[in-house]
């Protein structure tokens, strides 16, 4: 076999090959036209696209894809001739389809020539586009209504800046907010806007460093309106990026945030202020119990030596009760004393030795006459695994029983009143007692239970008219115990009597 027979067989096969492979192709028609414009080949992606089958299709004409009134200027033929003129023609459009609809194609003309370069026949590449057109489409019409939704906010400023901090859009918030119009604004550098102590420090430039360097900058501070006037403003810069991630500018967000900065300042003013009339009034309680407190301790101190040798019973009853209601004054005397030293922390916890079974005593020693008067009765029971001697704040311990238990015999006509020290847990030096004040008096009403602990507050608002007293006993006694670093609650129900109880922890030897 010869050299140019091989050479003819392999050049036919490489034709039958490529002949196969565009037929094959569904991605793209591909057919060819004779230099009338009849069609004469047909491939799979032709049928795909058109809906024509290679059977109905071959000897037609191409006019049959064109819309009537291109049809009707000659458009097909018009085609035909500039690519057989200029060797290739593409353009865009809108197509038919078999079934009469239309399609939006990329569409390629190009010119096949012989040896001589004689016009032979016209080869057609349709590419269906409507899926992207559409898609154009609908990312336009999103954009467009960004573009407008943007233009029309009026509570924020929205803007767009390029890449050196120029200004390129303007909305209606822009302008309310800044009281530029778009023709007054555009073009200018956004550092219009700030205050010239934060032009001179490079200020404006910075905020542009920052977005780029985190991808998103955010601020309070003034801002200048076109009047000169400022006002407070929250600031959002953002980069925009472009699909191959190149700087293209920046999006500006502002907000105009005076009235709720004004608020705030009033605000704060006015908590500045009720801060000092507190603290004031702190000071006058405090002030005012210790000038009450120096001539009361003489009142009680004479009334004591009288109640010693009374000279009938008459006068011992009126000493009796004298003595009595000065006891109670003092005791209120030293709850607003102590409320006053814990609003303004002068409170301070103390570790000292003392015994829990003579706090108790003396306890019930103070609450027996009341109690007799009442034919209440008074017990007591100390867990007997308790230490004789622990450290800890005896005194404010006491405080907080005789305010428990004080208030159990006001609340508590008839049964008895129990004074409970149980030992919780001990780990070497270190102890927790629960000490629990059990009465069979009125209780406490579910609904009034929440509020038992604030200050100023009792149970119900007869109260302080049926039993006297100022509401701070109970909020004194749980501020002290939570300052030991304690824990205070209750149970009650409603003529059933009540259970206030505290945990405190204490050691069994002086701290290091």
């Amino acid at each position: 076999m010869t050299n140019e027979i091989k050479r003819t067989q392999a050049h036919k096969q490489t034709g039958d090959l490529f002949e196969l492979l565009v037929r094959n192709v569904k991605d793209y028609a591909i057919f060819v036209l004779d230099l009338k414009g009849n069609i004469v080949t047909w491939n799979a992606g032709a049928e795909e696209t058109l809906g024509y089958k290679e059977t109905e299709i071959t000897g037609q004409n191409i006019a049959l894809f064109y819309k009537e009134e291109d049809v009707r200027i000659s458009k097909p033929l018009n085609d035909l001739e500039v690519t057989g003129r200029d060797g290739r023609l593409e353009s865009e459009g809108w197509y038919l389809h078999k079934d009469g609809n239309m399609f939006w194609a990329n569409v390629v003309f190009t010119a096949l020539r012989d040896n001589e370069g004689e016009l032979v026949a016209i080869a057609v590449i349709i590419r269906d586009l409507t899926e992207r057109l559409q898609a154009e489409e609908k990312l336009r019409q999103s954009e467009e209504a960004f573009r407008l939704t943007v233009r029309a906010v009026k509570e924020y400023a929205i803007f767009l800046l390029d890449r050196n901090g120029y200004i390129m859009t303007w909305n209606e918030g822009a302008q309310r907010t800044k009281g530029y119009t778009a023709e007054q604004i555009i073009g200018k550098h956004f550092s219009s806007f700030y205050p010239i102590e934060a032009r001179e420090s490079g200020h404006p430039a910075f905020e542009l460093e920052q977005a780029i360097l985190h991808g998103h900058f955010e601020e309070e501070g003034w801002r200048l309106r076109r009047d000169g006037s400022r006002f407070w403003a929250r600031v959002t810069i953002t980069p925009i990026m472009d699909e191959l991630s190149q700087h293209r500018g920046f999006v500006k967000i502002t907000q105009d945030l005076t009235e709720r900065k004004r608020t705030h300042e009033s605000l704060k003013e006015a908590r500045d202020e009720a801060v000092e009339a507190n603290k004031l009034k702190s000071q006058f309680i405090a002030g005012i119990s210790h000038e009450i407190r120096t001539p009361m301790a003489g009142i009680i101190g004479l009334t004591e030596l009288l109640s010693l040798n009374p000279p009938d019973q008459e006068t011992k009853e009126i000493v009796d009760s004298l003595l009595e209601s000065s006891k109670r004054l003092l005791q209120i005397l030293n709850n607003l004393l102590d409320f006053s030293k814990l609003e303004t922390a002068k409170f301070v916890v103390e570790n000292v030795p003392f015994s829990i079974e003579a706090i108790i005593q003396d306890v019930i020693r103070n609450l027996q006459p009341e109690a007799a008067k009442k034919q209440v009765k008074v017990e007591c029971s100390i867990d007997a695994e308790i230490p004789g001697i622990v450290i800890g704040d005896g005194f404010r311990i006491r405080q907080v029983l005789d305010n428990l238990t004080n208030n159990a015999l006001k609340f508590t006509h008839t049964g008895q009143i129990k004074i409970q020290a149980e030992l919780q847990n001990k780990i070497n030096e270190e102890l927790s007692v629960k000490f629990s004040i059990v009465d069979s008096g009125i209780g406490i009403a579910q609904a009034n239970q929440t509020k038992i602990f604030s200050p100023f507050v009792q149970a119900e608002s007869s109260t302080s008219r049926r039993f006297g007293g100022t509401g701070l006993g109970l909020s004194n006694s749980k501020q002290f115990i939570e300052l030991m670093s304690g824990t205070i609650g209750f149970e009650s129900k409603e003529d059933e009597g009540s259970t206030f109880w505290f945990i405190v922890p204490l050691r069994t030897e002086s701290l290091k």
